[in-house]
């Protein structure tokens, strides 16, 4: 199997560079000091590795190091935006010809390897065959350590593969058509997921990559490449940690590492660089986990819940500050979007309480405390924000008993409830932007 995903991946990178890469990519060949200077930098590394890594790893240990550093040269030499894509691709699956015993600590070497061809070649090419190498071996491991069967080895690589196979194909699209072409990819990545879940029997995989898939093209469209409202940033970070909740409450740390895969796909077929950024917090949770499941030490260390305080301190800090962006006067629409403004924040608290838990409320309540730094960051001066927070933190106390028996909900539940508060969420908002617009024209005019 593996060598199939190698061979794949070679022939979707060359179709890569020839197809949808062209004639017009940009490459910025490797200069011959940065050239010597990669080879002896690894060489280096290598020797250290082979010298003070475990005996049983230092063959992999090299290999990894080799592999990454090679990925980052080929990734500058080819140039383009799709086949460096192809080129992490690669990457990722060949690191599956090392002994199973030793491929985790090879893929930590790929990331070393993969890190040191950054620093040294830096070229943007590079950037994006790192984070996605670094992205779908994740998904292997972690996938890996979930379930252990032959088919959760290349969870990643295989919906790397997809992606890379899906953003080839929407590249014959015509630009303008930026839409159809986010959406073919994740309508490609989410197939895959499908697939992969049956393969190895796990359906709430193929729901997580699902979401995530949906999400991407939600942050792809919320920041575009050129985005630079801090606020919709923030906003996507928040939607992508979102995800890697869900994710984790499907599936645990693979749900998480497959949505990250998911929506990078989404973001890198589309040249999103600012989408790709937003989801660096799920990138960091990652991690995390892969340092986790390294060393025993590291996961007593750190509570495996403590993202969701994360993603509790981030929407504390974010939901006070989303009324100060539309404009309510003192009329019937403006009191009418006001009331639905209530009605939305008891929504998102409700949701916080079943979704996250206590953890996620102690967050909340946190990050509730520094909105006002937030809010500054904004160059905001309204007062509103820190108005309201002691309100918020109000709302979860009065439905902490009535909803407190939620946070034990299993998966499917969770998934129903989680699609009932979305589509009520989209709802309340799709009417406060229609008044907050209407309202918006008579005062202009």
């Amino acid at each position: 199997m593996t060598a199939v995903l190698v061979i794949i991946a070679l022939a979707l990178t060359a179709v890569a560079r020839m197809v949808s890469d062209g004639k017009d990519a940009v490459r910025s060949r490797p200069s011959l000091p940065a050239t010597i200077g990669l080879l002896l930098t690894t060489i280096l590394v290598a020797g250290l590795a082979m010298k003070y890594g475990q005996e049983h790893y230092r063959a992999a240990l090299a290999t990894g190091l080799g592999i990454g550093a090679l990925a980052i040269f080929a990734a500058e030499f080819l140039g383009g935006s799709v086949a460096p894509v192809g080129v992490a691709i690669t990457a990722t699956t060949l690191m599956h010809f090392l002994p199973p015993k030793a491929l985790a600590e090879g893929q930590f070497a790929l990331m070393v390897g993969l890190a040191i061809g950054s620093i040294i070649l830096g070229s943007r090419a590079g950037f994006s065959t790192a984070i996605i190498a670094t992205a779908c071996a994740a998904a292997d491991f972690l996938g890996a350590g979930h379930k252990n069967v032959p088919a959760s080895v290349d969870t990643g690589s295989i919906l790397g593969i997809a992606a890379l196979l899906g953003i080839i194909g929407v590249g014959l699209l015509p630009k303008k058509l930026d839409a159809v072409r986010a959406i073919g990819i994740a309508l490609v990545v989410a197939a895959a997921g499908f697939i992969i879940s049956q393969r190895i029997v796990e359906p709430h995989l193929g729901t997580a990559i699902g979401i995530a898939a949906v999400a991407g093209l939600v942050v792809h469209f919320l920041v575009p490449d050129d985005e630079r409202d801090v606020m919709r940033i923030i906003i996507a970070g928040i939607i992508a940690m979102s995800v890697a909740t869900i994710g984790y409450s499907l599936y645990k740390n693979a749900g998480v590492s497959a949505g990250l895969v998911t929506m990078l796909a989404v973001l890198f077929g589309c040249g999103n660089r600012t989408g790709v950024l937003a989801t660096s917090m799920v990138f960091g949770l990652i991690l995390m986990r892969l340092l986790q499941k390294a060393d025993a030490g590291y996961a007593q260390s750190l509570d495996i819940s403590q993202h969701f305080v994360l993603l509790g301190v981030f929407l504390g800090a974010l939901i006070p500050l989303l009324p100060i962006d539309k404009i309510i006067p003192s009329d019937w629409k403006g009191s009418l979007s006001s009331s639905l403004w209530v009605v939305l924040l008891i929504v998102a608290c409700v949701f916080i309480e079943v979704m996250l838990g206590h953890r996620g409320i102690n967050g909340f309540v946190a990050g509730l405390g520094i909105v006002g730094i937030v809010a500054l960051l904004r160059q905001e001066r309204s007062l509103m924000p820190m108005a309201i927070a002691p309100g918020l933190v109000g709302v979860s106390v009065f439905f902490l008993d009535q909803f407190d028996h939620w946070t034990d909900l299993g998966k499917d539940d969770k998934v129903k409830f989680f699609l009932i508060a979305g589509a009520v969420t989209i709802a309340i908002a799709g009417g406060i932007a229609l008044l907050s617009r209407k309202t918006t024209k008579e005062v202009t005019a």
